[in-house]
């Protein structure tokens, strides 16, 4: 009885360590390492979806701001997500009202790259 209460108290501390550890690990994508295959921006929705230039990388969420008419989309991704997958696909429910340009952008406010509408 012992040790089996102690192989369970033994795996449940290796999953939380491991599960903390791939939340530590995850971080902002620059924005030169994504790669945007379609945005578009409806009344209703933003969409995008996009891969990551390096294969390591996989897809954990998204952040996103709004200002002046301009949607920032901040990738979050980890090299430690076993289970993810690069691409992603993204629909955002659009209560910003009026927007005229989308970017992609990394930590830095000024690390940012137009992505919609394509010029």
């Amino acid at each position: 009885m012992k040790k089996t209460s102690i192989g369970i108290i033994i795996l449940v501390i290796v999953l939380l360590a491991g599960w903390i550890a791939s939340q530590l690990f995850t971080s902002t994508i620059t924005p030169e390492s994504i790669v945007i295959l379609e945005a578009n921006v409806t009344n209703d929705f933003i969409t995008m979806k996009g891969d990551f230039s390096a294969s390591a990388v996989n897809y954990k969420s998204y952040k996103v701001d709004y200002k002046d008419g301009k949607l920032f989309v901040r990738i979050q991704g980890s090299i430690l997500n076993a289970s993810g997958v690069g691409r992603f696909d993204l629909t955002i429910i659009n209560k910003f009202g009026k927007i005229d340009e989308v970017y992609v952008q990394g930590s830095a406010a000024s690390d940012s790259r137009l992505i919609w509408p394509v010029k």
